[in-house]
């Protein structure tokens, strides 16, 4: 665990060790020095003195480690490479067509990754790699059971399919669980989170104590096919009628759009629209964060959070929010809203990618319950 808890950042010092595994300061120095004799761990220096002698800051000996994130949404992929520690050292994105057969996907999007022009070099250091998809994951068997908008992946061995052709580990989950875990450790002081990424698609995830909720099937936080009113006869992907998808979705609102006479051809020229002022796609959006909302209100109400976070396009639009915001003070018991705080997801587009590197780190290291 120590080995672990050095190599995550999650400790420094042999203070920190012994704070964090809950080990008294000779059991810590002991196993230290056992490990620094074996060259397993390094001293590299003294570090910031919090009164009397400075400590000397603890490390993991041989070749920095990296990890890979690698966040799929409608129509394109984010790609971010992380130390250690956490620290972002390169991200882009590149197109994507889910419609592609799974194997040609995931060739495509390992070429990016291990094709890159960076500096530092994946072959010698990476130690894994998260996907971030825009379905529901089965959590034990790593794949996709039922996807509306990933059909062709359904019951695809993704783990198995990247990790031989990776050789390192390799984690799967839900897009919306990502962006809400990277949201939740960026603010490690809010114990209970709820993120909703909005964008082309609709979804949401649930953190508590630092770690998604899954739910007893992996649908925990999946709102998007909660059946709103406003839509009382629209069909569905999933095979209902009326879910919120239908008319809270980026799709959706390209859809109504273009039936209303716009000449737009997707959800960025709509939020651009918007942005500018225009009226037509403002009542648009602004109705879609009313529906979301009210939807909202109920999820709100049962979980209790203490904050709900709004990523995707849509949340760059602040009718967006506002509208939210303003279904929840008005369809929620004061004592839920009093001091729940509602914001734009404060990593942007990166919270998934941030969230696929916790996740991953988490995995390798083995410590989800050792550091949260």
């Amino acid at each position: 665990m120590i080995i672990e808890a050095v190599a995550s950042g999650s400790a420094t010092t042999r203070s920190d060790l012994s704070t964090l595994l809950k080990l008294s300061p000779s059991t810590v120095s002991v196993r230290v020095q056992a490990l620094l004799e074996n060259n397993v761990l390094r001293e590299a220096g003294a570090g910031k003195s919090k009164g009397g002698r400075r400590p000397q800051v603890l490390e993991t000996a041989g070749t920095p480690s990296t990890f890979a994130a690698i966040d799929m949404g409608g129509a394109h992929v984010r790609f971010g490479v992380f130390d250690t520690q956490g620290n972002l050292l390169a991200s882009w994105e590149a197109s994507l067509d889910l419609s592609l057969p799974p194997r040609d996907v995931l060739s495509s999007a390992l070429d990016s990754l291990t094709g890159a022009d960076l500096d530092v070099d994946l072959d010698a250091t990476l130690r894994g790699i998260s996907l971030g998809v825009p379905a529901p994951v089965n959590q034990e068997l790593q794949r996709i059971d039922v996807g509306a908008r990933m059909a062709g992946w359904t019951h695809f061995p993704i783990r198995e399919w990247m990790e031989s052709h990776i050789d390192v580990p390799v984690a799967v989950e839900n897009d919306a669980n990502l962006m809400a875990l990277g949201e939740a450790r960026h603010h490690p002081e809010i114990e209970r989170s709820i993120t909703v990424k909005a964008g082309a698609a609709i979804g949401s995830g649930i953190v508590v104590d630092g770690k998604i909720y899954h739910g007893a099937s992996g649908m925990a936080g999946d709102i998007s096919h909660v059946r709103s009113h406003r839509s009382t006869d629209r069909p569905c992907g999933c095979g209902n009628i009326g879910c919120l998808e239908t008319i809270a979705s980026g799709v959706a609102l390209v859809e109504r759009a273009r039936a209303n006479g716009m000449s737009i051809t997707s959800l960025p020229e709509l939020v651009a629209r918007a942005h500018e002022g225009d009226s037509a796609a403002t009542t648009l959006i602004r109705d879609a964060g009313r529906a979301l909302g009210e939807v909202l209100c109920s999820v709100v109400g049962f979980a209790n959070p203490n904050a709900l976070f709004v990523g995707g396009r849509l949340s760059t639009l602040e009718i967006f929010i506002a509208s939210i915001r303003s279904e929840l003070y008005g369809g929620c018991h004061p004592l839920v809203t009093r001091n729940l705080l509602i914001s734009q997801a404060t990593l942007g587009a990166d919270a998934g990618i941030y969230g696929g590197f916790e996740l991953i780190r988490d995995t390798v290291f083995h410590l989800p319950d050792l550091i949260h």
